[in-house]
């Protein structure tokens, strides 16, 4: 399984609501089951791809990509996200 395939779960997923990344990756990871490597492997491999698609401006982020799963939010990147405090890594703000 190539990455421009888990991108396209991944943001058909996501939607516009704010979800947790953990139910983000849950739900992707149902859905791709049988083309994920095994175990914590196949979550981590989702987990990357996502905090990609924040660096890239393809989905926004509230909370610190830099923390566990738990802690972020994400959604499709929109022209009215521009309000919410968006950070990636730890940058302070």
């Amino acid at each position: 399984m190539n990455t421009s395939e888990i991108d396209s779960v991944i943001l058909s997923v996501v939607g516009e609501r704010w979800k947790k990344t953990a139910m983000l990756i849950a739900r992707v990871a149902d859905a791709l089951s049988h083309g994920l490597p095994p175990g914590d492997e196949g979550y981590e491999l989702i987990s990357r791809r996502v905090e990609a698609l924040v660096n890239e401006g393809r989905l926004a982020a509230q909370g610190d990509t830099a923390l566990q799963r738990g802690a972020l939010k994400a959604r499709i990147h929109a022209a009215n996200c521009s309000e919410i405090p968006v950070r990636r890594g730890n940058q302070e703000g």
